[in-house]
């Protein structure tokens, strides 16, 4: 099929480069090389990217492009390249980019200023284990990460921190250094793709316990004026908090695989997954086309959107809200099926859904009156909202009283449209779509 029949894009990633200056332990890259995307046809991804954006979505967002590699500050020139041209053309696109923030420089720093280039940064945590997993960079990147907080844009980065099962202990040091220093916004993601053992599993426990009631202080320390934002507490609570029982048809999280995102390679191949452009295995079956030949893109089964495990029953599974199936690139490399996932990713799942349902109490009784964190007040709204439509939802009422109910409620909906998490909307319309039918059963049953 042609391009614009089959994708309805909202995002895309663009590998630049397939070439590292690292060689780091847990790396699933096993086919770099010293590739690199040229300026045409980085122009030409862009131009036909956008275009099919604008003619597929209300774009009331902007457009987004991620930059990936191997390393794609080896290929700045592709990068800064691309974000002129649409600056140029007048383009509505947000740009990013993944980096291990080893080769920063000055020029570098007033790009990245120019263009508001956010920057997702890869730091292990402290240094002997960041040294020991990414070949001893760690003095590198804290120095660049400070001159990025120096210059004023400490609000551009996120911190991504790869946890091995090994370095649990070291978690919560980890990432109170780096808050430390001045960042805000932390990602810690446990490796799945490796073995863990019980022992490992209550080290999860237990560390995460730890970093929840250290960020839980901060968040209602009065003279606390930052906005800290933890990957590992904000994306849990508020799908834990998000009653999946409302919601019937959960949905996996991640879009690689579907029409709403793509990713393109040093060549123009056109690929579900960003992961896989570096990857042997698999490449063949996962090329979807090319940029160059926009009437030939055939679908793939990498992701088709369920939740899937042969050992776990993922249908009463208390991490379902959460998990949403796992990563299709991780599950496709372990059991030769994207929509698959492996036990390990299942377990650590569970693990902190487990601990996110021990202080999710905090913000439903509001116990925290200070919260200092902007994505944690809009959650803390959003799940009273919903608590209120559940409310007038369960309560036996007369038809009046529910089309009364339920008029208030639309009016409070319209004041919160701005804040209100999609997870919930999906949750909130569904549960409106149930009072609208109790009240319709109640006007067919009395005559009205």
């Amino acid at each position: 099929m042609k391009f614009n029949d089959y994708f309805k894009l909202k995002d895309i990633t663009v590998n630049v480069t397939n070439s590292c200056n690292l060689n780091c332990v847990y790396c699933f890259e096993h086919n770099k090389n010293g590739m690199k995307m040229s300026s045409e046809m980085i122009e030409k991804i862009i131009d036909v990217s956008y275009n099919n954006y604008l003619m597929t979505n209300e774009t009331k967002f902007p457009f987004v492009v991620n930059f990936f590699g191997g390393e794609p500050f080896l290929a700045f020139d592709v990068m800064e390249h691309a974000m002129k041209y649409a600056k140029d053309k007048k383009y509505r696109i947000s740009f990013g980019v993944t980096t291990n923030l080893t080769m920063l420089t000055d020029h570098m720093i007033d790009v990245i200023e120019d263009y508001e280039l956010g920057l997702l940064v890869s730091v292990d945590g402290i240094k002997k284990i960041h040294d020991r997993n990414r070949c001893n960079s760690y003095d590198t990147v804290m120095s660049n990460l400070n001159k990025l907080i120096d210059r004023g844009l400490k609000h551009l980065v996120e911190v991504r921190m790869t946890v091995m099962p090994a370095d649990l202990k070291d978690l919560l040091t980890g990432i109170q250094e780096l808050y430390n220093m001045g960042i805000d916004n932390i990602a810690p993601v446990p490796v799945t793709d490796t073995e863990w053992t019980d022992a490992d599993y209550m080290n999860l426990r237990d560390e995460m316990h730890k970093i929840w009631e250290w960020a839980f202080s901060i968040y209602n320390d009065e003279n606390n004026k930052r906005n800290l934002s933890l990957k590992c507490i904000d994306d849990y609570l508020e799908m834990v908090l998000n009653p999946i029982f409302l919601v019937p048809d959960q949905r996996k999280v991640c879009t690689a695989g579907t029409f709403s995102s793509c990713s393109f390679g040093v060549t123009g191949d056109i690929l579900p997954c960003h992961q896989r452009h570096t990857i042997s295995d698999h490449y063949d079956e996962l090329v979807m086309g090319n940029i160059n030949n926009t009437d030939e893109i055939r679908e793939v089964n990498f992701n088709k959107q369920t939740i899937m495990n042969e050992n776990h029953n993922c249908d009463v599974c208390n991490a379902r809200a959460v998990c949403k199936g796992g990563c299709p690139s991780e599950n496709l490399t372990l059991n030769n099926d994207g929509n698959i996932m492996n036990d390990v990713q299942c377990n650590v799942l569970a693990y902190m859904v487990d601990v996110a349902e021990q202080f999710q109490w905090y913000l439903i009784n509001d116990k925290i009156p200070n919260i200092r964190s902007r994505k944690l007040n809009i959650l803390s709204q959003n799940v009273k909202l919903l608590d209120h439509i559940t409310d007038i939802l369960l309560n036996e009422r007369s038809i009046r009283e529910n089309e009364i109910e339920l008029l208030k409620f639309y009016e409070t909906l319209v004041d919160m449209e701005g804040i209100l998490l999609p997870s919930f909307r999906e949750a909130i319309n569904y549960t409106i779509s149930q009072m609208v039918n109790i009240i319709d059963e109640q006007i067919k049953n009395e005559g009205v």
